[in-house]
């Protein structure tokens, strides 16, 4: 997403308040999918009739790729959907939770490794550079960003 906003900047053919939209968008719908699509999860899991070993693992492969793939075909982030999505079935009450949080907490390490991993890639160019005061910054609003987006999905649920 950053290098088509990026590209398309460049290029002078997007403006500004078409990437503002695009990303605010994005981020719409990777909230509401995730959310959405723990709720399911949480309402499958604690009623699901047929519990065999590993069932709860298996179900959440398949919740996890199905929220990334809804997401994505239609405009959001998957990412952030998946990210949310594990955030929340961590934190809420279900069955087999005890086997479960070793799951939740590999995804949701794996999407924070995937979804902010770009923020620290122009720090390269940037620490090249005489000045290195842009990478701290930069650093410095990856951090606030993470903090934020889990703060305000653990206090939502």
């Amino acid at each position: 997403m950053l290098t088509i906003i990026v590209l398309s900047t460049a290029q002078s053919r997007i403006s500004a308040v078409s990437v503002a939209g695009m990303i605010f968008m994005q981020l719409l719908l990777g909230i509401a999918f995730g959310t959405g699509f723990a709720i399911i999860a949480k309402y499958v899991i604690n009623k699901a009739i047929i519990k065999t070993p590993d069932f709860d693992i298996v179900f959440i492969i398949a919740i996890v790729l199905l929220a990334y793939a809804a997401t994505s075909m239609l405009g959001g982030n998957g990412y952030l959907s998946v990210y949310i999505t594990c955030i929340i079935l961590r934190n809420t009450d279900i069955l087999g939770k005890k086997e479960l949080v070793p799951f939740f907490d590999g995804i949701t390490g794996l999407m924070q490794i995937v979804i902010f991993f770009p923020f620290g890639t122009p720090c390269i160019s940037f620490k090249a550079s005489s000045d290195s005061s842009d990478c701290l910054n930069f650093g410095g609003l990856y951090h606030t960003y993470c903090q934020t987006v889990y703060g305000v999905t653990a206090a939502a649920v």
